[in-house]
């Protein structure tokens, strides 16, 4: 994606692009496994190579879902993703000065964690 391009009085000079096209491979893997009684466990892991740019430089996507089933009331999920995108710069402070002097490819991490309560009248 590139922004638009303007002149100083405001004008559009060059209009940006809302799409980015990529040519390559695409795995997708999938498994759910019951653990335990009450203890699910599912993961998908999907990878993409563009053969057009950089092809050994492979996007990751990987996902973990751990579903339990406490006991009568309550449940609990834990969910993780890390994802890696060889094209998307993130910014980063290197020095923990609260500036941003670095960005390159970076891998994501995000974790979220669930408890449910559920009771029947």
């Amino acid at each position: 994606m590139k922004e638009a391009s303007f002149d100083t009085s405001g004008a559009m000079v060059k209009k940006g692009e809302n799409l980015r096209s990529e040519f390559g491979g695409y795995i997708r893997m999938f498994v759910r496994k019951e653990v335990a009684e009450n203890i699910t466990v599912q993961t998908k892991l999907d990878l993409f190579s563009n053969y057009l740019n950089n092809p050994q430089n492979i996007d990751v996507s990987w996902e973990v879902l751990i579903s339990m089933k406490v006991n009568k009331f309550f449940a609990a999920t834990l969910s993780t993703h890390l994802l890696y995108d060889d094209d998307v710069d993130i910014a980063v402070d290197t020095n923990g000065d609260g500036v941003y002097d670095a960005s390159g490819p970076r891998v994501q991490f995000k974790e979220v964690l669930v408890v449910g309560f559920s009771y029947r009248f």
